[in-house]
């Protein structure tokens, strides 16, 4: 993320919600040419943020019950909404949610009527040490019937 962050980019993110398809194909009898499985880095991201004791996480992948997949696979979509949001947020970006290709035209132009809008400010922080910490900052407006988004921090470096 930092990366990111330090390009000074806003990043805008499309979120088409596939996790009820991905459960689909990963419920799928082996022998569907359909089924899908998780990668081993998706079941140790999984169980290291969610349940670190577990020694489910070294059973094969293909034994997973169904009830253990289903949490598997709400947790990772959990977790990846959260960096998407997150990621949007440091960099001033947003998330806009697809429910489906059909709503794709009118999210363009919510994307295109926010770029127009933009206004660029700048700031001198009183804390001059580039410790590559995070640095929250808060932007307000006083003006009626305005929305401000903007970045909630840098990073100092």
């Amino acid at each position: 993320m930092p990366l990111a962050e330090q390009s000074g980019a806003s990043i805008y993110f499309l979120e088409l919600n596939t996790e009820q398809a991905t459960l689909q194909s990963l419920l799928k009898p082996k022998s569907d040419p359909d089924y899908v499985n998780f990668s081993q880095s998706q079941i140790d991201r999984y169980y290291a943020e969610h349940d670190p004791e577990s020694f489910q996480r070294f059973r094969p992948r293909t034994a997973l019950s169904p009830e253990t997949t289903r949490e598997i696979n709400a947790g990772l979509y959990a977790t990846s909404r959260r960096e998407l949001r997150t990621l949007g947020e440091h960099t001033g970006g947003r998330v806009y949610a697809v429910k489906s290709l059909s709503d794709l035209a009118g999210v363009y132009k919510q994307v295109a009527d926010d770029l127009h809008s933009q206004y660029s400010i700048a700031y001198y922080p009183s804390n001059n040490q580039h410790d590559g910490r995070w640095r929250s900052i808060k932007v307000e407006t006083r003006a009626q019937n305005a929305t401000v988004r903007a970045r909630s921090g840098y990073r100092a470096k």
